[in-house]
């Protein structure tokens, strides 16, 4: 075996040190680089709001977008009392529909489709309204048809669920009945269509 020299040991010095400093120079890019990223993350998040507008014709749902980025919806649901989906939103039947309007006497449905559409900052869109027909309007509860009061009953029995991601594909969950705020989520649900 051959001793090492002076110059030797001097070389494995350097190269020791080169390699730690390389592991070093690794880790401040790899942590860089995640910052970066969260930098990027915080400069396009949405922040997604649900409200119930009322007015003396019936009751809608609106989503305004109060975030820096634009939020894309991935699902918009009404749900029952007991968690179960009343009205998927991605594929409202006449069905699901006349459930809940008690076969709709009265009542007209409109919206805006509103399923992986990209809602920018500053932006307001009315997901669904539920409109009392002027008959209705003057209707008392024993003619049989749902006033407008009835209307606005629908959106505080059954809550609004929306589920959106920014475009780098986080996403947050939110209920028209929680006071919480949007809430982070692994991924949306897929609706039924």
């Amino acid at each position: 075996m051959t001793k090492m020299t002076p110059h030797d040991r001097l070389q494995y010095a350097f190269a020791i040190t080169a390699l730690v400093f390389s592991a070093l120079a690794l880790l401040v890019a790899i942590l860089e680089l995640r910052a970066a990223r969260d930098t990027f993350n915080a400069d396009i998040w949405p922040y997604l709001q649900l409200s119930v507008d009322v007015n003396e014709s019936g009751a809608g749902v609106t989503v305004s977008n109060r975030g820096l980025g634009p939020g894309i919806i991935r699902s918009a649901r009404l749900m029952n009392t007991d968690g179960s989906v009343a009205v998927d939103m991605a594929a409202p039947s006449p069905e699901q529909w006349a459930v809940i309007l008690q076969d709709g006497s009265g009542v007209s449905v409109s919206g805006t489709w509103a399923m992986g559409r990209a809602i920018s900052p500053g932006e307001d869109v009315q997901i669904t309204r539920l409109i009392a027909d002027l008959e209705a309007l003057e209707a008392s509860d024993a003619d049989g048809m749902m006033t407008a009061r009835d209307v606005v009953e629908i959106f505080i029995t059954h809550p609004v669920e929306i589920c959106f991601c920014s475009i780098a594909q986080d996403c947050w969950f939110e209920r028209s009945d929680s006071l919480a705020g949007p809430q982070p989520i692994d991924h949306c649900p897929i609706s039924e269509e």
